[in-house]
């Protein structure tokens, strides 16, 4: 890291930064091999960040000051899981997958998904899935992961000013900023296929068991980018991102503030630079991609009220004790890399296909023409909605703040969030399902998609909304003879179909947006608690000055040597807790591809039985009994994020000493201790019910983490001069 600060004159400072940092990590993991050998496979990883910052602030008056920044960054991460020996193939013009192939062990061809790609090569290792809890927890055999080679680097290049004016009873701000987005990635998810098995005996017998098999012979999906050839993984994309804004703050009266503000901005749609980018324009419609060429994946959206988001906000004195504040405002969230980052698998670069019931064994895709009515049909594309719009939030709050005494302070306040457009992951193409003889909606077995030349698509688009409404309370005693703590407690609740902070929403049932269970239902289906909801959250700090010592309550005429010892102690605090995430409860019997695809299904709740049956044992968490079977075809009648997840309860507590030398010199020790009760907080537990067989499954209920450290206590020294 680099730093400098040069002042030119007395009206001018240039301000200087460079931070470098970088990082690398390599994970041994054992794989399943026929021969028992136990070669390995190590994940390695690598990144690198860089950072520079060019600031010019000049005073042009006494009430009118520039600062113009220019800055640049760059993140540049990598990981493969490779043989010993290999490197990956971190080829930018051409992934080399021939690379090193003779160090490849002999490993049969069986489990070779695509051709050319030889098991254990440098695209990564074929995951393989086994049904009824035989994978455990990870749900996998081999140790391959599916995202490997991924290579991401981004550059982004800034620059903004800002002007300050000072002008009577207004203070204004007028700036701007225009962003430029370099994205060059490798991404080789699914690039080297995977397996599902239909059954454990289909598995061990390399699905041949016949008539012993619990179903029928063969694989029960192949999921791969490529059919006849490895995918080409390569992308670069460039976006641009402009802004303008004005804010004044306006002194209207000696007890009244008021804030206007307005915001335009506008980002282009990502162009990919070597004309590698396609879509459906018309994704229920079309039969086929579109090749773009040099035209952007979506057109740059207009944005709410063309691009101005618009802000206000008061502050008024009702009296010498009390204060009113409130304020409302628009916020867009510009449809960056995480909009679109899972986009790039269409031919003929690649085409994610989803091959089920394959009976050919081994070689499974070999003679496949990947242009052919069998693998068209098993198309499941990912592309962004061309129309898309920018996700806004409206945001509006009111308090009350009230001196109730000479150092104490209570506040009381109500806030709330809109979520409007917000991005999921939507199926449009769904089976469309049809009711029962008792009016119930089902999906019958192998119903054709809507559109009859593709079988699923995860389409992002703008169909979510969500509501957050709040209510916080806060106490404060600011610091007087030696003593300052603070407390505030939140009841809030927040709803809705998607959730806003959409970073993640690539995933699919990712942490921001997540894919929609029922694309004919979702307003009623797939709505419920969002992924960030927490009903009550508490958090108290304090910090104390022992009056213990010379000119204090205790002790004020001690000797020098028993000041040292018992003068001058602190002790402090942090205190939080809060209830637990909500969960979604997932596994209703069945396997859902033959019905509804790429959907979600929870099971069926039993009459009378609870939706959040928690139990709170980490083996155990919640009772499954409550909970059945949804027959084939249809959705569960469970809704959505129902369990009340773990409660996180935490305590950090430290105490320092001082030690004065002179007027200007002092040492001090202190001792921090985090989580000083040494108490478990748990990550949320297994949530899937039953299997797709039918059966339970085993882990159910389980927890196997936590999301904090046990007790860690740690010493220093700080001396100040």
């Amino acid at each position: 890291m680099g730093r400098v600060d040069l002042n030119l004159s007395s009206n001018d400072n240039i301000f200087g930064r460079v931070v470098v940092d970088g990082s690398d990590s390599a994970l041994p993991d054992t794989q399943f091999f026929p021969d028992g050998s136990g070669r390995h496979v190590t994940t390695a990883a690598k990144g690198s960040y860089t950072f520079a910052l060019l600031a010019w602030t000049r005073i042009l008056s006494p009430s009118l000051l520039n600062t113009a920044r220019i800055g640049y960054t760059r993140n540049n991460n990598y990981q493969c899981a490779c043989l010993p020996g290999t490197t990956g193939g971190f080829g930018i013009e051409n992934l080399d997958i021939w690379l090193n192939r003779d160090k490849l062990p002999p490993i049969p061809s069986q489990f070779s998904i695509i051709p050319g790609v030889p098991f254990g090569g440098t695209l990564g290792i074929p995951g393989v899935s086994l049904p009824g809890g035989h994978n455990g927890p990870g749900a996998s055999v081999t140790g391959g992961s599916l995202n490997d080679p991924l290579r991401l680097i981004d550059n982004t290049f800034t620059y903004d000013d800002s002007i300050q004016l000072s002008k009577g009873s207004h203070s204004v701000v007028i700036g701007g900023d225009i962003r430029r987005y370099q994205e060059n990635a490798i991404q080789g998810i699914w690039a080297s296929g995977s397996i599902s098995w239909n059954t454990i005996q289909n598995f061990l017998t390399a699905g041949t068991c016949g008539s012993g098999c619990s179903g029928f012979p063969g694989i029960n999906v192949i999921t791969t980018t490529g059919v006849s050839s490895p995918p080409d993984i390569y992308r670069g994309y460039r976006q641009t991102y402009g802004s303008w804004y004005v804010q004044d703050d306006f002194r209207m009266k000696s007890n009244l503030t008021l804030n206007f503000g307005i915001r335009w901005e506008k980002l282009t749609g990502p162009m990919e630079v070597n004309g590698k980018a396609a879509t459906f324009k018309d994704v229920v419609k079309d039969e086929d991609w579109t090749q773009l060429g040099d035209k952007p994946l979506f057109d740059s959206p207009s944005g709410l009220l063309k691009g101005f988001t618009p802000r206000f906000g008061f502050a008024y004195s009702l009296d010498e004790k009390t204060s009113i504040r409130g304020g409302v405002g628009f916020f867009q969230e510009m449809p960056l890399q995480y909009a679109w980052s899972l986009t790039p698998f269409y031919p003929p670069y690649s085409d994610r296909v989803n091959v089920r019931n394959a009976t050919k064994w081994p070689n499974p895709l070999v003679g496949l023409d990947p242009r052919s009515p069998a693998i068209l049909s098993t198309r499941q594309p990912i592309p962004v909605d061309p129309n898309l719009k920018y996700p806004y939030a409206i945001q509006y709050n009111l308090g009350v703040e009230r001196q109730i005494a000479e150092n104490w302070v209570t506040k009381v306040s109500f806030l709330g969030t809109r979520g409007v457009s917000l991005l999921m992951i939507d199926n449009p193409i769904q089976p469309m399902p049809i009711l029962d003889a008792n009016g119930v909606r089902f999906v019958p077995r192998n119903a054709p998609s809507i559109n009859p030349k593709l079988d699923s698509t995860r389409f992002y688009t703008n169909i979510g909304d969500s509501r957050y409404g709040a209510l916080q309370l806060r106490l404060e005693r600011r610091f007087s003879n030696g003593l300052q703590f603070s407390g505030s407690y939140t009841w809030g609740i927040n709803v809705g179909v998607g959730a806003l902070g959409l970073d993640g929403g690539q995933t699919p049932r990712g942490s921001g947006g997540f894919q929609v269970g029922d694309a004919w239902s979702y307003k009623t289906y797939d709505k419920g608690r969002v992924q960030q909801d927490v009903r009550q959250n508490f958090n108290f700090n304090y910090n104390y000055e022992l009056p213990v010592g010379i000119g204090k309550k205790f002790g004020s005429n001690m000797s020098g040597v028993a000041d040292a010892i018992l003068g001058g102690w602190q002790i402090n605090g942090v205190i939080s807790a809060r209830t637990g995430l909500p969960v979604d409860i997932t596994g209703g019997g069945y396997s859902p591809t033959s019905f509804c695809r790429t959907c979600a299904i929870r099971p069926n709740l039993k009459p009378g039985a609870s939706n959040s049956p928690v139990l709170g044992d980490p083996s155990l968490y919640f009772d499954p009994s409550g909970f059945e079977v949804v027959p084939a075809g249809y959705f569960g009648n469970l809704g959505r994020n129902t369990l009340e997840g773990p409660k996180q309860v935490n305590m950090d507590f430290s105490f320092f000493k001082s030690f004065s030398f002179g007027e200007s010199k002092r040492l001090q020790f202190r001792s921090e201790i985090f989580n000083v009760l040494n108490h478990p907080n748990f990550t949320a537990p297994a949530s899937t019910v039953f299997n797709t067989d039918g059966t339970q499954s085993p882990t159910v209920g389980r927890i196997t983490s936590t999301t904090n450290k046990s007790r860690q206590i740690q010493f220093g020294l700080k001396f100040e001069f």
